[in-house]
């Protein structure tokens, strides 16, 4: 995976200088990358073929050790919106995969945003770039005081799948019927049944950020190592790789138990 080759690179970096040999030293590889094998197990790889009631029933052995938790994960994981909302966000589609407010221009005389600098665009799932998106609010900075909030990421999402839904039912192009059928309120779908399946989007994207803050924090060590830009990379690695992770996992204690 694209995660494991940026890992094998930037595991292998040396550096001359004795400043970012200390930084690099104190990103504590290791644990980074049982984290990665970790992460492999709550995302669709190859590790669970790409399978969600594979990635579910992993999360959920986690709580064996706690039946009244675990027959909660369970019962809200398997619960049919929920994997709805959970294939819909880890389907595979085009993706830009740096969406950071520099590359978003907002055209104000057609009210149209367009998106530049496609260089890292590639195919993957959908929630990595809405988690990409929300990761980028923390700035270069890491001021992660600046992540949106749930009910920001839930409005957001809320507005992208009805308008998804609308233009891909116009162009009559393939969607899932159930969430055609769910945003539309047919089939025995309510309000409420909309509600529970931004819960999962939520969820969802979520689980992304913490891939997304390894996947630019390992970006950053190889930066770090080859890049003629004058930035500290070594100290934006720390705050994705430490800081915006553990912040990412911290928001998912509900329902996932990462190790330590």
């Amino acid at each position: 995976t694209v995660i494991d080759e940026w890992y094998d690179i930037a595991s292998k970096v040396e550096f001359v200088d004795q400043v970012k040999q200390k930084k690099y030293k104190e990103l504590d590889w290791p644990n980074i990358a049982r984290q990665i094998k970790f992460m492999k197990c709550i995302l669709p790889s190859e590790t669970n073929q790409y399978k969600l009631d594979e990635i579910f029933a992993f999360i959920v052995e986690q709580f064996n050790d706690d039946p009244d938790r675990k027959q909660k994960v369970e019962k809200k994981l398997f619960d049919e919106v929920n994997k709805m909302a959970f294939r819909f966000m880890c389907e595979v589609v085009f993706s830009h995969n740096d969406l950071l407010g520099g590359n978003l221009l907002y055209l104000q005389e057609k009210q149209q945003i367009k998106f530049i600098d496609f260089e890292y665009g590639s195919y993957n799932f959908r929630a990595f770039d809405f988690a990409n998106h929300f990761c980028e609010y923390a700035g270069f900075d890491g001021n992660w005081k600046n992540f949106p909030n749930k009910a920001h990421i839930r409005e957001f999402a809320r507005d992208y799948v009805a308008r998804f839904c609308s233009e891909q039912n116009d162009k009559h192009e393939q969607i899932d019927n159930n969430v055609l059928c769910l945003i539309q309120r047919k089939n025995g779908y309510t309000s409420q049944d909309i509600e529970r399946f931004l819960d999962g989007c939520y969820d969802a994207i979520m689980l992304f950020t913490a891939i997304d803050n390894y996947f630019w924090g390992l970006w950053a060590v190889v930066q770090a190592k080859h890049s003629p830009i004058d930035f500290d990379f070594l100290e934006y690695a720390n705050e994705r790789l430490v800081i915006g992770y553990q912040y990412a996992i911290k928001s998912l204690s509900e329902f996932v138990r990462f190790p330590c």
